[in-house]
């Protein structure tokens, strides 16, 4: 290497005087610069697209950034193109996981959360619960909800062992059934249309 710090602890410093402190490191075939950059203990990095505009951050809280400068969750994302986001990918024989953990202590606590929000507000929600057997842990429940006229109601619940209860938080009908549907007339609960 052309230059080597070595120490314990903090081995190097540097400080910048005019409201915020920067490091250039700069590719000198391309002729591009990256930045890494404190501005009052948010740590950016600036890379040359878009002139150089900050395109990852890190908050004094720990909240992390990415197309954003003020990240309000743990880690927020600002994406302005179409089918563009997340990807996790492998060119390997293998599978990916999202995986939510969480030690709840009630049956039906919500484990995992997924929302969609329209414009800020909340029309879509898919929710992992905790089942009923609060001692081994071991059984769960997932609930469809969506937003009418602004308020937000389960539609569609699947319990621990399968069943499936529309409009219904168990079983609305006889107690075993494994496709059950709560409507408010009998007549107009179960549609099946031919075309």
């Amino acid at each position: 290497s052309e230059f080597t710090v070595q120490g314990g602890g903090t081995v190097a410093s540097f400080e910048g005087t005019g409201g915020s402190g920067a490091i250039a490191i700069r590719d000198a075939d391309a002729g591009t610069f990256v930045f890494l950059k404190d501005d009052g203990g948010r740590f950016t990095v600036q890379t040359s697209g878009s002139s150089y505009s900050d395109k990852f951050s890190i908050l004094p809280d720990g909240n992390v950034g990415i197309g954003t400068t003020s990240p309000s969750n743990k880690l927020e994302i600002t994406n302005n193109t179409s089918d563009k986001g997340i990807l996790i990918k492998t060119t390997g024989n293998n599978y990916h996981t999202i995986c939510g953990d969480a030690n709840r202590s009630q049956s039906n606590d919500n484990i995992l959360r997924i929302d969609s929000k329209w414009n800020g507000t909340v029309v879509n929600r898919i929710r992992m619960l905790a089942g009923a057997d609060t001692t081994n842990k071991d059984d769960g429940i997932i609930c469809f909800d969506t937003a009418s006229g602004g308020s937000m109601g389960e539609r569609m619940r699947i319990l621990s062992d399968g069943a499936v209860c529309i409009n219904a938080s168990s079983r609305p009908v006889v107690g075993t059934e494994f496709l059950g549907v709560q409507g408010g007339s009998t007549s107009t609960s179960v549609g099946i249309g031919a075309t």
